[in-house]
């Protein structure tokens, strides 16, 4: 439960950070945001993928 609190509150954090961002950047900061999701969710699904090809090696072994 304490862990989904924490996700919870960084989640909160993040958007007011990424809503203070575009006020003091600007319009630059939008595409700034997104670029860095982009990049963030190619990691993660990367990371995954890196995950099952273990998975898959260690039941065929």
């Amino acid at each position: 439960m304490a862990e989904l609190q924490t996700y919870f509150y960084d989640f909160r954090f993040k958007s007011l950070l990424r809503k203070h961002m575009i006020l003091i950047l600007g319009p630059d900061a939008v595409g700034f945001l997104k670029q860095t999701a982009n990049i963030n969710f190619h990691a993660r699904l990367a990371n995954l993928h890196l995950q099952f090809s273990s998975l898959d090696a260690s039941c065929m072994a």
